[in-house]
């Protein structure tokens, strides 16, 4: 699989573990909080970088890091929008430990960003990595 499949399968993953959180967003989208339509929780995963690698002549295998944020509004975010954004944060816990999201090949939980307010959005974000084989180089 390459970045944004494993990007989306996880989204998937997430997404099924949490279905009442508004769509998550991908590495390349943006969320207005200026907008007075915006949620007041959000999520999002975002594509942090690439770890070095391991290789072998025309092969790779590089360790990819993610991140999956979870933002609230916490100035308009009712108590159950707090409940909503605090389980988001559990179960991307949950779905980025021990993912077999290939054959033999299992996510890690990593150190990230910590938690950020900027005095309105708070986000919480859990890191993890991903194994990703790049072939055929040469």
């Amino acid at each position: 699989m390459n970045i944004w499949a494993l990007e989306a399968a996880f989204i998937a993953r997430w997404q099924a573990l949490v279905p009442t959180l508004p769509p998550i967003l991908t590495t390349f989208d943006d969320i207005d909080w200026t907008d007075a339509g915006s949620p007041k929780v959000g999520a999002q995963v975002v594509f942090d970088g690439i770890e070095q690698g391991s290789e072998v002549r025309t092969a790779t295998k590089y360790p990819v890091r993610y991140s999956a944020h979870t933002f609230l509004d916490v100035k308009r975010a009712a108590p159950a929008d707090k409940l909503l954004a605090a389980m988001a944060v559990e179960q991307a816990i949950k779905a980025s430990t021990g993912w077999e999201f290939s054959p033999h090949k299992y996510s890690a939980v990593a150190g990230g960003q910590r938690t950020g307010f900027d005095g309105r959005i708070v986000r919480v974000s859990v890191s993890f990595i991903l194994s990703a084989v790049a072939t055929g180089l040469a």
